[in-house]
């Protein structure tokens, strides 16, 4: 079921579905972010206002060596309001605002009715996308591309998109100089990325499945 139950453009405000309160549920702001994207492309309304929020991350942090991980990133003074009721919402996602807050402060807890009380438990895990020396072969960089672009289409999670990233580096290397290399994962059977490359090395990775 979706995540948000409503956006308020003029507030700034994107409201929060009983499925995001519900017992033992996570809130990935990734998630959030596609469904208001979505509703802007079906919702005429919606596109007269700028977007409030947006995907964030693969910036440098070091410059060549390391980029942050993915985000979710609040614009324009926007806040997440939760669904109207006591519960407790643990955020699984990087995410921040444009004006200076992250985190729990991304939410606006005053819409709720009296008595409500909202308990906000941060747990992602705190990591970056770091560039390693491959040689000949896909860099780092476009392994972390391809990882991010499979992160915002929501083909799977983070969690097991990075799990697949450091399998990979780690694991063995096939087919050099044929023209399709693979990386496998520590079991050394398993693919986890195939290139289809040129003469020169040049291409585009492409994750296995799990």
């Amino acid at each position: 079921m979706a995540l948000v139950a409503s956006v308020d453009y003029t507030a700034r405000r994107i409201y929060l579905s009983a499925t995001s309160a519900a017992s033992g549920s996570t809130l990935d702001t990734l998630a959030v972010y596609r469904e208001v994207l979505a509703l802007r492309k079906s919702t005429p309304a919606h596109r007269a206002y700028l977007p409030i929020i947006s995907a964030a991350g693969n910036e440098p942090k070091i410059t060549g060596l390391t980029y942050t991980a993915a985000a979710a990133k609040l614009l324009r003074g926007c806040r997440l309001v939760p669904y109207n009721a006591s519960h407790t919402l643990t955020l699984v996602r990087d995410t921040y605002t444009d004006d200076g807050f992250a985190n729990a402060d991304c939410f606006d807890l005053a819409p709720l009715s009296v008595g409500v009380e909202i308990n906000i438990v941060v747990d992602f895990a705190k990591y970056e996308i770091r560039e390693i020396a491959t040689g000949a072969g896909p860099t780092a960089a476009a392994i972390a591309a391809a990882t991010w672009a499979h992160i915002i289409e929501g083909a799977l999670s983070a969690e097991e998109l990075q799990r697949i990233q450091l399998a990979a580096l780690a694991g063995k290397r096939a087919g050099m100089g044929t023209g399709t290399e693979q990386y496998f994962a520590q079991d050394g059977t398993t693919p986890r990325i195939t290139l289809e490359a040129d003469d020169a090395g040049n291409g585009t990775p492409v994750l296995d499945g799990t």
